[in-house]
């Protein structure tokens, strides 16, 4: 599992933030504080980009977890199960993912800025991965 999660590390720290991302970035600067961006990936494009206080909803490959305390740090480029957690000491280290059959981060921040927002706008996603599927909907019942 750590590999595969290596491999994507380096791929994305590799990577450039594209159109999109900048575009958002600069909508967010433009507007301030009014403008929250949730998003479904695991990367640092958004915040590369220039946004900030980006809610990642299932983590972030750069965040390591520590599957024992539950303490989160700055994951280095190469991580194993075996290394130790900086707080507790134990070899419980993992990426700080959300993974199948965990719940999502920050749901109730989540839901909270759908209930105060003006306007919602989903974009690039298909819409059909709960609880994210479920965001157009909870928006609109919000008014």
């Amino acid at each position: 599992m750590h590999s595969f999660y290596i491999a994507r590390r380096s791929n994305f720290l590799d990577a450039a933030p594209n159109a999109a991302h900048a575009a958002l970035a600069r909508l967010q600067q433009a507007k301030g504080a009014d403008i929250t961006l949730v998003t479904q990936n695991v990367d640092d494009l958004l915040e590369r980009a220039g946004a900030r206080d980006v809610i990642h909803m299932h983590g972030q490959l750069t965040r390591a977890l520590c599957a024992a305390c539950e303490h989160r740090w700055d994951a280095p480029r190469d991580m194993a199960p075996a290394h130790p957690c900086p707080a507790c000491g134990r070899p419980a280290t993992r990426p700080d993912i959300v993974w199948f059959g965990e719940m999502t981060y920050q749901m109730d921040d989540i839901y909270a800025h759908l209930g105060d927002c003006d306007l919602f706008a989903a974009l690039g996603t298909s819409g059909e991965v709960s609880p994210a599927a479920g965001f157009v909907q909870h928006a609109n019942a919000s008014g």
